[in-house]
């Protein structure tokens, strides 16, 4: 990877995450760099339905992917478990990336999970 790309990059992820910042005291941001590309994981602080949102880019793409888990411990194999509940591709850039991510922070991944289960008498 040349040195611009890698800058490029680098202002891409400061950009996502500054517009995050306001969701800090709900969401811990992590990063993490991979040969194929970078992930943003956010992991939600509030333990009453705990969720992990994944941000996923390739290097050689252009699009974004966002997918949101269920975080749940199986305590007899003391190790976390995630369902997924919502998954969204082919976001085109930043703003689109930024307003799908705040209609998951709103729920809506949890929603259409529920939908999807025939959930809606518990809703």
């Amino acid at each position: 990877m040349d040195t611009e790309n890698s800058d490029n990059i680098q202002a891409e992820i400061e950009y996502i995450i500054s517009n995050l910042s306001i969701w800090n005291y709900i969401f811990k941001i992590k990063k993490e760099f991979f040969l194929e590309g970078y992930t943003l994981f956010l992991e939600e602080q509030d333990k009453i339905y705990p969720r992990l949102i994944v941000i996923h880019k390739k290097y050689n793409n252009n699009n974004f992917s966002i997918y949101s888990y269920e975080r749940t411990f199986n305590i007899e194999e003391c190790k976390e478990k995630f369902i997924e509940l919502y998954s969204i591709k082919e976001i085109e850039n930043g703003e689109d990336l930024l307003k799908n991510l705040k209609k998951i922070f709103c729920g809506i991944d949890i929603l259409s999970y529920a939908s999807q289960k025939d959930l809606k008498g518990f809703l």
